[in-house]
């Protein structure tokens, strides 16, 4: 789900150039895909019984996707409230929160929390079936901005968040995934170009979970033909565990690489709010301990409504 929701965001955020000036307005979509998934950590893959951490598990299977942003804007005067999706490094799924603008600055608060997230309570047990449990995550993310004009700022924001596994029973304390993360975000935003940089920390209960992770980001929205828009991104990030893994006998490090293009049509069979899109997203995921890589790879088309 969290990957999907990535891919659909691309769709959404070039559209926001059409958002009413003032009052109550929004967005819905829907649509379906395929998504490839090799990972030995993530429910998604749907192998829970693990012969050995040699193990190489992969599952494809069909995804639907829905979604639905509401806002209202000019509440007490350049302001905004919304309910939108959010897409983040470690965290997907819904955020509420209130956008405030004042000359050339622009203030926003979020309440964040994560949905359909899973977890194994012991993502190494090799003895039995592992089981499947609920991963939440919640937090709150504040963000500054500084506007040249109406197409480009810079903005600095800070989100922090608590990841919280039900049911966890990994037997080495230092391998339990429990705790907070702290996430840093320094950019420029053009209405063609989204760049920025990020430097990540995760405190976890188990000092082997906890890590440090740093890298940059680039986004571009050309229009090749009108009506339509061509939107290729890319990030990278090197990421370094804290502590020694006893599993494996050493510390975790290792990069996430990350590249997505989404094609959007606007004015879809000719109607000035609907438009149709089609993405493709990978995510993968290389770890100096072989266990931990994982590729995530997610096809969808789908329509969006804008009102």
């Amino acid at each position: 789900m969290k990957k999907c929701l990535f891919i659909v965001s691309l769709s959404l955020c070039i559209l926001n150039a059409k958002d009413l000036q003032e009052g109550f307005g929004g967005k819905v979509f829907v649509g379906g895909g395929i998504r490839h998934i090799k990972s030995n950590i993530t429910p998604f893959a749907d192998n829970p019984y693990l012969s050995s951490y040699d193990d190489k598990h992969s599952k494809i299977a069909a995804v639907p996707i829905a979604g639905l942003e509401l806002f209202y804007k000019e509440l007490l005067g350049h302001d905004q409230i919304f309910l939108k999706n959010f897409n983040g490094r470690d965290l997907s799924g819904l955020a509420v929160g209130y956008e405030k603008r004042y000359i050339d600055y622009k203030t926003s608060i979020e309440l964040v929390s994560s949905l359909r997230e899973k977890a194994y309570a012991n993502p190494y047990d090799t003895s039995i079936k592992r089981e499947e449990t609920t991963a939440n995550k919640f937090g709150f993310k504040l963000s500054q901005a500084y506007h040249f004009n109406e197409a480009s700022n810079l903005y600095i924001s800070y989100l922090f968040a608590k990841n919280h596994i039900e049911k966890e029973s990994v037997s080495y304390r230092n391998l339990r995934r429990k705790g907070l993360f702290h996430q840093f975000e320094f950019g420029y935003k053009h209405s063609f170009i989204n760049a920025n940089i990020n430097y990540d920390f995760n405190d976890a209960k188990g000092k082997a979970e906890s890590f440090t992770r740093y890298g940059l980001s680039l986004g571009i929205h050309i229009m090749p033909i009108q009506n339509y828009i061509l939107s290729p991104n890319f990030s990278f990030n090197k990421y370094n565990n804290k502590g020694t893994n006893f599993i494996f006998n050493q510390k975790q490090d290792g990069d996430i690489l990350k590249f997505g293009l989404s094609l959007s049509k606007l004015k879809f069979l000719d109607h000035e709010k609907l438009y149709a899109f089609a993405s493709y997203n990978i995510h993968k995921k290389d770890s100096n301990i072989n266990f931990y890589d994982e590729t995530f790879q997610v096809f969808l088309l789908g329509l969006g409504y804008g009102f």
